[in-house]
């Protein structure tokens, strides 16, 4: 969707919390004892994710 390398994009999320729009979700399969993580972004938390890259970008370049 931001045309961007996944792990760039996971190393960028690692900074953001719940309050910018990044947030887990876990699958509790009861047949599992373990569970699943994925992370996802609300509509606030992509902007923020790309303004993130932006800047990422921006200090790279100098």
């Amino acid at each position: 969707m931001l045309g961007e390398d996944e792990d760039f994009l996971h190393e960028c999320s690692i900074e953001m919390f719940s309050e910018d729009g990044c947030l887990s979700a876990y699958d509790n399969f009861p047949a599992s004892e373990l569970s699943e993580h994925i992370v996802l972004f609300s509509q606030d938390g992509i902007e923020n994710l790309k303004y993130i890259v932006e800047a990422r970008r921006d200090a790279d370049r100098t």
